[in-house]
C-alpha cells in the first residue's frame, strides 16, 4: 500500500469508485476547515509502507515512524534509514486508538495536535521529502488507518515553522527561569 504521489502496486480503488490518490487529494484540499494549508503535493515525496513489506530500490529513504520495534523483525530485514519513534503518537495515544476505526477522526486531531510541538523534530524529514523520496515505514496491519498515514497526512498539510516564530520560542523559552 502506498499513498502520496506515487503508487507502486496498481492504483487501488475506494468503495466508491475513487482511486485512492484522488480521495487522499481531495480529502487534504478539506484540510483548511481544520487549520491546515494547502498541500503542495509536488514538492514534497512521501509515502506509506507497512515495515513487514520487502524494501525496494524505489523507497528512497525509508523511515520508520513507529514507537515500538515491530515484532519479529530484525535490524537488517527492515533496511531502515533512521527510526523517528519521538515522532510516533504517544503511549497514552496509541493506546486509546487502539486501531479502532470509530476513533481515527479523533486519533488524528489528536496526533496532530502533538505533532505542532514537535515541529523541530519534522523540520528536517521535512526538507528530505522536498528533496528525494522519503517512505514512511510504520507495523500495523490496517494499511488506511496508522500514523504513518496521519503523519504523512501532517506534513503535507501543515506549513513549516517561519524562521522568526523559531527563534522568538527560544529566546521567550530562553528568559523563563
Amino acid at each position: 500500500f502506498q499513498t502520496g504521489i506515487a503508487f507502486q502496486k496498481k492504483r487501488e480503488t475506494t468503495r466508491d469508485g475513487r482511486t485512492l490518490q484522488k480521495k487522499l487529494f481531495q480529502e487534504s484540499m478539506r484540510g483548511a476547515e481544520l487549520g491546515f494549508s494547502t498541500p503542495s503535493l509536488a514538492v514534497m515525496t512521501l509515502q506509506v509502507k507497512r515495515v513487514y513489506d520487502p524494501p525496494d530500490r524505489n523507497d528512497g529513504t525509508r523511515v520508520l515512524v513507529d514507537r515500538i520495534w515491530p515484532r519479529g523483525l530484525s535490524k537488517e530485514t527492515a533496511a531502515l534509514d533512521e527510526w523517528l519513534r519521538e515522532c510516533a503518537p504517544s503511549d497514552d495515544l496509541r493506546k486509546w486508538f487502539g486501531h479502532d476505526k470509530a476513533k481515527w477522526a479523533q486519533f488524528k486531531r489528536k496526533y496532530f495536535a502533538e505533532l505542532k510541538d514537535k515541529g523541530d523534530m519534522l523540520e528536517p524529514l521535512r526538507k528530505r521529502a522536498k528533496t528525494r523520496r522519503v517512505t514512511l515505514l510504520f507495523g500495523a496491519a490496517d494499511t488506511e488507518r496508522n500514523n504513518a498515514v496521519a503523519l504523512m497526512e501532517f506534513l503535507t498539510r501543515t506549513k513549516p515553522d517561519a524562521p522568526r516564530a523559531k527563534n522568538e520560542r527560544r529566546a521567550s523559552q530562553a528568559k523563563t527561569p
